[in-house]
């Protein structure tokens, strides 16, 4: 709702208190709930969908960096795959980076942060071990060297 985002813990006559990822007690009028957009993740169910941005240079071995990646997201103890519940990797080149995306489900919602948390570090570990590059950042004005 609005910048606040949480799990909901209390629903009142007069305001409703979310918990936010930081554990931050947050307490929002009612009035607010029915006159703003109020967006639910999950519909109402303990998966929730998560998405993981990790980039890599041009240069990069994108085949490679594709496999560690699906490794880490389908081998991560947060994640749910099931007939409703599945990942993708996606790939979107950019000016001066690839994006590989993994949309996937974690267990339970309130696990979000630390499933990105986990899947990331994995990844990147084994991107360093296996020489798959960072992207190089530009300053601006400056040319990529081919």
């Amino acid at each position: 709702m609005g910048s606040d985002y949480g799990e909901v813990t209390d629903i009142g006559l007069m305001e409703t208190q979310i918990i936010t990822p930081d554990d931050n007690l947050v307490t929002i009028p009612n009035n607010k709930i029915f006159t703003q957009n109020v967006a639910c993740a999950n519909a109402g169910m303990a998966e929730m969908m998560v998405v993981i941005d990790i980039y890599i240079d041009h240069d990069a071995d994108i085949t490679r960096a594709i496999e560690i990646f699906r490794e880490a997201v389908t081998t991560s103890r947060y994640i749910y795959i099931s007939d409703r519940c599945f990942y993708t990797i996606l790939t979107e080149n950019q000016l001066h980076s690839v994006r590989l995306r993994a949309r996937a489900y974690v267990w339970d919602l309130r696990d979000e942060f630390e499933c990105k948390a986990e899947i990331s570090k994995r990844t990147k570990e084994t991107f360093q071990r296996e020489g798959i590059i960072p992207p190089r950042f530009y300053l601006p004005g400056e040319l990529p060297v081919s």
